[in-house]
């Protein structure tokens, strides 16, 4: 359930990004890679779209993929990479995260990323990583981070969670930015 809510959001995400982004004529991509079921029988399923508005001379490419098994029995997909300009000095994914899935938009990015460290560990990562930004909003619990405002000229929105979805990977990372 969780997958396919987060599948959702990241589809509607782009979709919101696409539409506000105007019409530089520049192309927006999204991957997505499908992890492949520990249990089940029914085999990965994977979408994929294109559609080309003339109008803004816009291509936005998704893909998306779905899997059997139960929460924490599925092993993880292939690893995406991120895109060239995308800003890892200012907004850097925690190292040796797999990253599940990242959209791209001109400078709008979103990435999805597990990690196999102890969430404690990669929340006070991010939290150094914040110290310069400018808050707007952050809600810190016992086992997760998030964070909203602004740094290095970018809104992000960054969410460190504890997670257990895919097998061996203890923490789960969002990071948007505009």
């Amino acid at each position: 359930m969780v997958k396919v809510l987060g599948i959702i959001f990241l589809l509607l995400l782009m979709t919101v990004s696409a539409t506000a982004c105007g019409s530089s004529g520049e192309t927006s991509q999204a991957t997505s890679s499908a992890p492949a079921a520990k249990t089940g029988t029914t085999a990965p399923a994977t979408t994929t779209s294109k559609t080309t508005t003339t109008a803004t001379s816009r291509t936005t490419t998704t893909t998306t993929g779905a899997e059997t098994g139960s929460t924490g029995t599925a092993n993880i997909g292939v690893a995406e990479k991120l895109p060239a300009k995308y800003p890892k000095d200012a907004f850097p994914v925690y190292e040796g995260s797999h990253i599940l899935n990242v959209i791209w938009v001109e400078n709008s990015y979103t990435v999805l990323a597990y990690s196999k460290s102890n969430y404690k560990d990669v929340i006070a990562f991010y939290e150094n990583i914040l110290k310069n930004a400018k808050v707007t909003a952050e809600t810190k619990t016992d086992t997760s981070l998030t964070s909203f405002g602004t740094k290095d000229g970018y809104t992000y929105n960054i969410d460190v969670s504890s997670n257990n979805e895919y097998k061996g990977y203890q923490t789960s990372i969002s990071i948007m930015l505009h």
